[in-house]
């Protein structure tokens, strides 16, 4: 039978849940990024008291998002296992003067490693540079904006719908402690242009998506659809259908990732993370899948931001587990170089009933038993799925002269057959 359901983070034979990262080339400024000295005349006599984002330290996603005090900010550090967040530090509204109102649109630069978010004072916008301590003025925005990323040269996106303006070396501009000095740059270093609308954030990727060559895209999610947008050369937008049933039960999407070209966007109604997939990018077929990684409580009036060279979390990277009708199983964290040999593998030669993977969300228990044709040893005779991603639910599949169960009934006794549970569970027995 083929079974389709919820994928989850499982262990598979004692192995923690880490299976086989996507490969995708990083530009050199992205792996050997380093601080850029700016000149001291160049702005106020405090200039470089900001410093850079710890990425060592705080690798894990970041969301900023207004305190329930509404009188500060909160940077907060996503726990990739539970979908929790850790406040590191909080930002009052009081440290600039005026105070400011609000503060979206950040994100870390993969040039000099600070972090920058815009923030609103009355009817200006701003984009500073800040750490836990300290706060500078680096550029005036023409509007306010919710949704902002880096590129891999360092060149800070926003979005205005339907505009998006480029502001290349930020890691260049000097930092300034009033947000009416004259000296701070303006729309003079903007490029803008039309991209139409966009989701609650947005990232920047590097791709081939139509088979011309690598080029630069704008992606977010907005309700059903994942909108991408080439903005290199002229602007064009294609809206793709996400494939992922669990995934389409939410709206919005305010906080959005780049770890190494892989992106990543946080639900904010609390269903949880969940990657786009660029492989499976199709643009004349209008679809792409998506898939969920991990859990994340509900946010709102939030936005993401990262070290966009680290790797993804490793809680969030999918896995394989291959099991053989044979007493043989290929466990998640085998490696790459054991896909190429016999690494990796485990031979079960014993009678008896096991753990095939066990986790909080997917329980899979494999019996095995002797056969006429393995001298008395054991090969996989059936296996059980349980677990929460089934909500409580018991599926048996049995080897080729058995048969499948779901919760003690019997299924998919004819061939062709079919089993449909929507939003759950999808089985169908073939040729």
């Amino acid at each position: 039978p083929t079974i389709k359901a919820a994928d989850s983070s499982t262990r598979c034979l004692g192995s923690w849940h880490r299976g086989l990262q996507r490969e995708h080339a990083m530009l050199q400024t992205h792996r050997d990024a380093r601080l850029v000295s700016l000149a001291p005349d160049d702005g106020d006599d405090e200039l470089g008291r900001v410093t850079p984002w710890n990425c060592t330290a705080y690798r894990a996603p970041i969301q900023v998002m207004e305190a329930l005090d509404k009188q500060s900010i909160s940077i907060r550090m996503l726990d990739v296992h539970n979908g929790s967040y850790e406040t590191l530090y909080r930002i009052p509204m009081s440290r600039t003067d005026p105070p400011f109102e609000r503060m979206n649109s950040c994100g870390i630069g993969p040039v000099d490693g600070m972090a920058y978010c815009a923030v609103h004072i009355g009817d200006q916008s701003l984009l500073t540079r800040f750490d836990s301590e300290n706060m500078d003025f680096v550029a005036k925005l023409p509007s306010r904006s919710w949704k902002a990323t880096f590129d891999s040269k360092g060149t800070f996106c926003f979005a205005i719908d339907p505009w998006l303006y480029k502001l290349a070396d930020v890691h260049l501009l000097p930092g300034y402690a009033s947000p009416d000095d004259e000296r701070l740059a303006g729309s003079e270093r903007l490029e803008r242009i039309a991209v139409g609308s966009a989701g609650y954030d947005i990232v920047t990727v590097l791709d081939d998506f139509e088979g011309t060559g690598s080029q630069e895209y704008i992606v977010s999610v907005a309700g059903p659809k994942v909108i991408i947008t080439r903005i290199t050369g002229e602007a064009k937008t294609w809206e793709l259908n996400r494939e992922d049933p669990d995934m389409r039960r939410s709206k919005h999407f305010g906080a959005g990732w780049n770890y190494a070209n892989r992106i990543f966007f946080a639900s904010n109604n609390g269903n949880g993370i969940y990657e786009v997939d660029l492989d499976s990018v199709d643009l004349e077929a209008s679809s792409v899948r998506t898939r969920r990684v991990g859990p994340s409580v509900e946010t709102h009036k939030n936005d993401g931001m990262n070290c966009m060279a680290q790797g993804v979390p490793e809680f969030w990277v999918e896995g394989s587990c291959i099991i053989w009708g044979e007493p043989h199983v290929r466990v998640f964290d085998s490696g790459a170089a054991a896909i190429a040999d016999s690494e990796g593998v485990i031979d079960m030669l014993s009678p008896g009933d096991f753990w095939i993977v066990r986790s909080e969300e997917i329980s899979i228990q494999g019996r095995y038993l002797p056969t006429p044709w393995s001298n008395g040893r054991a090969a996989m005779s059936a296996l059980a799925i349980g677990g929460g991603f089934l909500k409580g639910h018991t599926l048996i599949v049995e080897s080729m002269d058995g048969r499948v169960w779901w919760d003690g009934q019997e299924i998919l006794n004819a061939t062709p057959s079919e089993f449909l549970l929507p939003d759950l569970l999808s089985a169908r027995f073939h040729d």
